[in-house]
Order: structure tokens, then C-alpha cells, then sequence
């Protein structure tokens, strides 16, 4: 029984032991293992701790790059703009050494200034020259305007373009007016200085003069006329006989007529203009205008005597006549006694120039 008790002691024991030295084996394979961790780790992390420090010289390296040609551009245009200031800077420094010399001798003084004076007129005096012809060429064009809207007997006045050149002269004519006190008051004040340089300066204010009264003159004449021009927009009907333009004419006034319209002169008849259809018709032409196309617009002149317009280019949709032999009012109608079925009507622009 001891024996058994001691065999199984001894057998205990050495199971200790073995357990024993197993699990010293197992804590020394776990150190080992994280030894191997740590040191894996610490390469990894040097690794990256010199990868950061390349990054971080690149772009020391980038910032001082960017700095050195900020610096550069910096010092290029402080550069340019202190060689600037140089040379302005010396300009006036020799201007005014210029200016001293002159005004510390007045030898050379005395000269330049005038001999300067004499340059600068000079140019003025070119300035109103060219000034003066620019306005009576445009007063010029302004005066053909006119005549061409009113003097030629061949064309039909133009009221509104007499109307317009009238007051562009007028315009003109007082802006010259202006200019030309301006002018002649700077031809005075450098009068000297003009005929030392072999200026007529007489002749120049003689030609201002001159231009001054035939502007003045014209203008006159050009308002004396638009005053002579007397317009009347009227409507002659179709349906109607005799119609008043409600203008009162004397012997050698000048009548224009312009009728712009449509009309017809039977029930579902075709239009016709101011000029009328066909041939003349005695049996429904008015009495007097016989000879006149029927349909056409026709006019006379009632007084003690009524004036017949009777002239073929005394009718229809454009024509103008001279009053032969009586005054009174004008009427307007359409050359047909029966009115009855006729429709339509003319706008009609009656222009009178009395005579001067």
C-alpha cells in the first residue's frame, strides 16, 4: 500500500514537471513573436517617418522656389518702375534747367517766348480758319437745300423741306454769328504776333464781315419767303360736289396741289387715283371741263367770277398754275355732275406761294 502511495506521488510529480516546462516554452514563443511585432512595426514606422521628411522637403523646397520668383518679379518691377521715375525725373530736372537758363538771361528769354507765341497763334489761327470753312460749307449746303426745294417751277415745293432747311440756316446762321465774335476777338489779341508772321489780318476780318451779312442777308430772305408759304391738308370726297380748301388766293400767287387717294365713280366701279378713267366725257363731265378726264380732280377759283383750272396739267393727282386773273378762295372736286354713286375720297396737300 505504501508502495502504490509512493508510486503515485512520484507519478504526480512528474507531471508537474512536464506541465511545467511546457509552458515556459510557451511564454518564451509569445515574447519572440512580439520581439518580432515590435521590430516590424518599427521599420514600418521608420519607413514612413523618412517618407514624411521627403514630402516635407519637396515642398520646402516648392515654397522656396515660389518665393524666390515672387521675389523676382518683386525687385523686376520695383526695377521698372524706379527706372521710370528716373527718367521723369530727369526730364524735369532739364526742364527746369531749361527754364532757369531762360529766366536768368534775358537775351534768350524774350526770343523763345515769342518766337513760342508766334507758333501757338499760328495754330489757333489755323483751328478757326478750318472751323469757319466747315461752317459755311454747312451753311452753304443748307441754302441749295432751300433753293432746290422751292425755286425750281419743274418740281413741287417741298413744304416741309423748306420748312426744315429754313431753320437749319437759321441755326447756322446765329451758331456763325457766335463763332465769329469768338474769332474776331482772337485775331485782335493776336494781332501782333500774327503780322510779324506775314498774316493779313485785315483780310481775314474783311472775310468774316463778308460772311456776316450774307448770312444775315440770306436768312432774312429765307424768313421773308417761309412767310410767303402758306400749306392746307384738306379731303375731297367723291360723293360731293365743289369742296373749299379754305385758302384765299390773289393774282400771281403760285398753287401747288399733290392728291394722294382712291375713288370710283359707280357703284362697284374700280378705283381710280386723282388722275380719273379713260377719256373725257362730255355727257358727266363738269361744265368748263369738257376736255378733262372724267373721274379726275379738278379746281377753280371762286370770285366775282369763278376761274376755271381747265388745263389738262391744271387737273389730276400732281399739278400746280399761277392765279391769271382773279382772287378768291380755292375749291376742289371730282370731275363727275353725278355724285350720287360715286365712293372713296383724296387726301389733298394744297401749297400756295405768294407772290413777292
Amino acid at each position: 500500500m505504501v508502495r502504490k502511495l509512493i508510486a503515485l506521488t512520484s507519478g504526480i510529480c512528474l507531471l508537474g514537471c512536464l506541465v511545467g516546462c511546457s509552458r515556459e516554452d510557451e511564454i518564451n514563443n509569445l515574447k519572440a513573436q512580439h520581439q518580432e511585432e515590435v521590430k516590424i512595426l518599427k521599420e514600418k514606422n521608420n519607413e514612413e517617418l523618412k517618407t514624411l521628411k521627403e514630402k516635407n522637403n519637396e515642398l520646402l523646397q516648392s515654397m522656396n522656389k515660389d518665393k524666390q520668383t515672387l521675389i523676382s518679379e518683386y525687385t523686376q518691377k520695383t526695377e521698372g518702375l524706379n527706372s521710370k521715375h528716373n527718367e521723369e525725373l530727369k526730364t524735369l530736372k532739364d526742364e527746369n534747367a531749361k527754364l532757369s537758363q531762360l529766366l536768368n538771361d534775358p537775351t534768350k528769354r524774350i526770343p523763345n517766348l515769342l518766337e513760342r507765341t508766334k507758333i501757338l497763334s499760328k495754330e489757333l489761327l489755323g483751328f478757326y480758319q478750318e472751323k469757319d470753312k466747315q461752317l459755311l460749307s454747312e451753311l452753304s449746303n443748307a441754302k441749295d437745300d432751300y433753293q432746290s426745294a422751292r425755286n425750281d417751277p419743274n418740281v413741287f415745293i417741298d413744304y416741309e423741306k423748306c420748312l426744315s432747311a429754313k431753320e437749319k440756316i437759321q441755326g447756322l446762321t446765329d451758331g456763325y454769328k457766335s463763332y465769329s465774335k469768338s474769332y474776331q476777338e482772337f485775331l485782335t489779341d493776336k494781332e501782333p504776333e500774327l503780322a510779324s508772321s506775314g498774316i493779313d489780318i485785315a483780310s481775314i476780318k474783311t472775310a468774316i464781315a463778308k460772311n456776316l451779312s450774307n448770312n444775315d442777308e440770306f436768312s432774312r430772305e429765307t424768313e421773308k419767303a417761309m412767310g410767303l408759304i402758306r400749306k392746307n391738308d384738306i379731303v375731297v370726297n367723291a360723293d360731293k360736289g365743289w369742296q373749299p380748301a379754305n385758302m384765299t388766293v390773289s393774282i400771281g400767287d403760285t398753287v401747288y396741289v399733290v392728291a394722294k387717294g382712291e375713288w370710283s365713280i359707280r357703284t362697284n366701279g374700280p378705283k381710280i387715283d386723282a388722275d380719273g378713267e379713260g377719256q373725257p366725257n362730255k355727257e358727266y363731265c363738269q361744265k368748263g371741263f369738257e376736255s378733262v378726264k372724267l373721274g379726275a380732280l379738278i379746281c377753280k377759283i371762286a370770285g366775282d367770277d369763278d376761274v376755271l383750272m381747265k388745263k389738262k396739267e391744271q387737273c389730276g393727282k400732281k399739278f400746280f398754275f399761277k392765279v391769271p386773273l382773279e382772287t378768291g378762295q380755292l375749291y376742289f372736286s371730282i370731275n363727275d355732275t353725278d355724285t350720287s354713286n360715286n365712293h372713296g375720297m383724296m387726301n389733298v396737300r394744297v401749297i400756295v406761294v405768294k407772290k413777292q
